[in-house]
């Protein structure tokens, strides 16, 4: 590391997508062959939900990325977050004076009257199917919810 002879990868990928099909055909033909077979039964472009169940869930990095013998690495320098959680999207919306209370708690997705009483750094989510608070800290955590409601095939998902 103090060498600094190293790259981050930044999860920001760019390629054909005949080149990005046929290593994802080479590396997991499975997953290719079901996402091929979801494709060809679109309607205007939307994915048959019975279909799309049937594609292995794999990172990009993992099935192709970290395989593939044709990639090439681009270096460059720029301030960068991919807001992969609650955290980093709470951070990336208080720098852009999105409201906060006096105890940084926040409010996303709604315009209704919200008040937080006894709590500090929560974050509250709303959608139309949906509302979810957590602590800012403990954002990560929401990967078991989703982990939880996929157990159970959950519409929400």
């Amino acid at each position: 590391m103090e060498n600094g002879n190293y790259f981050w990868n930044s999860g920001l990928f760019c390629f054909k997508s005949g080149k990005f099909l046929e290593e994802l055909e080479k590396q997991e033909p499975e997953v290719y062959l079901a996402s091929k077979v979801a494709w060809e039964a679109n309607k205007s472009g939307f994915l048959d939900y019975e279909l799309s169940l049937n594609i292995p869930s794999i990172s990009i990095d993992y099935a192709v990325m970290e395989r593939s013998k044709d990639i090439k690495v681009v270096p460059t320098h720029f301030d960068w977050s991919d807001l992969g959680s609650f955290e980093s999207v709470y951070d990336y919306l208080v720098l852009r004076d999105h409201p906060i209370d006096a105890n940084r708690n926040i409010v996303i997705g709604t315009s209704k009257h919200t008040t937080f009483i006894g709590v500090k750094n929560c974050i509250l989510i709303y959608t139309a199917d949906a509302l979810m608070v957590l602590q800012k800290e403990n954002s990560q955590e929401v990967k078991q919810v989703y982990q939880q409601l996929e157990s159970i095939a959950s519409p929400l998902l």
